[in-house]
């Protein structure tokens, strides 16, 4: 690698497509076993999920602080802010993408877009992992607050079956 940026990108890179293939996996195996009750299902699946998401991240809640001196040096090089602007966008589509089919597999509409989806997920993960990183004494709390925060959206982010689409975004 030719700079500390490189090797961070390269990192990145890994744990996304690694916490991907996790999340895909895990829903593969789950939804075989899915019961008729989807609202129940839509739980069960953000828990596990959540779970696989941060089980699959190879530097487990340790990545916060290599994230954010990517994020620092960003900040001070045109360049880098530049490629970080497009992996972060990179990453959000793949994740995007994994959203959408779920949701053709499962047969749900969402209250708003995939990426839109992906963003508010992906910032709060990376707040609470910063927290969870700093505050070590309570570090299991937002470690929960994660998995929280999985079950939360699939409860609002899912339009009932018989409501209009409302809500959705471009």
């Amino acid at each position: 690698f030719g700079s500390k940026e490189e090797l961070l990108f390269a990192v990145l890179e890994f744990s996304i497509d690694r916490q991907l293939e996790a999340v895909t996996q895990a829903m593969e195996s789950r939804h075989a076993g899915a019961t008729e009750d989807r609202r129940q299902d839509d739980i069960a699946d953000a828990i596990v999920a959540s779970r696989a998401w941060s089980n699959a991240a190879p530097m487990g809640w340790n990545w916060a602080a290599l994230a954010l001196e990517l994020r620092l040096s960003a900040l001070r090089n045109p360049a880098i802010r530049k490629r970080l602007a497009e992996v972060q966008r990179e990453n959000r589509d793949k994740v995007a993408r994994l959203i959408e089919q779920e949701t053709r597999r499962r047969g749900i509409r969402l209250r708003l877009s995939a990426e839109d989806f992906a963003d508010i997920t992906g910032a709060a993960l990376d707040g609470l992992g910063q927290l969870g990183s700093i505050d070590e004494e309570d570090a299991d709390r937002y470690h929960a607050l994660a998995e929280k925060l999985f079950v939360l959206m699939a409860e609002v982010v899912v339009e009932p079956e018989d409501e209009p689409p409302g809500l959705q975004s471009d």
